[in-house]
């Protein structure tokens, strides 16, 4: 059993909605936190002021040198006139962007689309649900990974409370759960073969943790899969290493 999470201290299972998620208490169980007087990075500079405000305060990890995301926020990449790209994945596949009349609706826009899609949710959910994204595929995190069957999830997540937000097209079927220095992110799995397409009958499962002890429950059964078990990077070595390859 899992006890509370920073945020919002409830671990006995139900859910919370992630706008009741104090997510910068949480990154910082991951990466520390950000000093007072730290300054808004320089990757942020172009965004509007209510963007890069609430981007700096909201998602102090999501900027960090040798995220899996993304290294820096991306300038607009696509050309539209009426759209301001401030967030991608997947090496810019997908993108999200805020409208460039009114930065209070945004959209996304997946590979090989040219039609931009409605995001229902606003800045501080969109960069939350980021962050959290963020601890449990980047390398900050001491990780365990695998693909299990949907029913045996419960067995993942008992005692962690379910953070229900919007839609994320790029991970159909996407499932977060938290607790104290836990955190579970699901989502459909891939076929094994290419194109790799999503399936609803597998889940990508990822198991973030603070400590590698936290993840020691998994053990308590058998998996239809061994779990890939990876190690966590300090912050500073991440950044060496963006460097290193830059």
């Amino acid at each position: 059993m899992h006890q509370g999470t920073a945020g919002f201290g409830r671990g006995d299972g139900g859910f919370v909605h992630i706008g009741e998620v104090a997510v910068a208490e949480v990154a910082a169980q991951w990466f520390g936190r950000r000093r007072p007087d730290e300054a808004v990075p320089e990757c942020l500079a172009w965004l509007p002021e209510p963007v890069r405000r609430t981007y700096s305060t909201t998602s102090p990890v999501l900027w960090e040198a040798g995220g899996i995301w993304q290294v820096d926020v991306p300038r607009p990449a696509r050309s539209d006139p009426g759209k301001r790209v401030f967030m991608s994945e997947d090496e810019g596949e997908w993108v999200w962007a805020y409208d460039a009349n009114d930065t209070d609706r945004f959209f996304d826009l997946g590979p090989d689309e040219s039609d931009w899609k409605a995001v229902d949710a606003g800045l501080a959910e969109l960069l939350a649900q980021r962050s959290l994204l963020e601890i449990a595929h980047g390398p900050v995190s001491h990780r365990a990974i695998s693909q299990i069957p949907p029913a045996l999830l419960p067995d993942v997540v008992t005692g962690l409370t379910e953070v229900t937000a919007c839609p994320w097209r790029s991970m159909p079927g996407l499932r977060l759960h938290l607790g104290d220095g836990v955190l579970v992110v699901s989502s459909f799995g891939r076929e094994d073969v290419a194109p790799f397409h999503h399936v609803d009958d597998a889940l990508a499962v990822h198991v973030a943790v603070t400590r590698p002890e936290k993840a020691d429950y998994l053990a308590d059964r058998e998996w239809p899969r061994p779990w890939d078990v990876r190690p966590s990077r300090s912050p500073e070595w991440i950044r060496a290493y963006a460097e290193r390859a830059r």
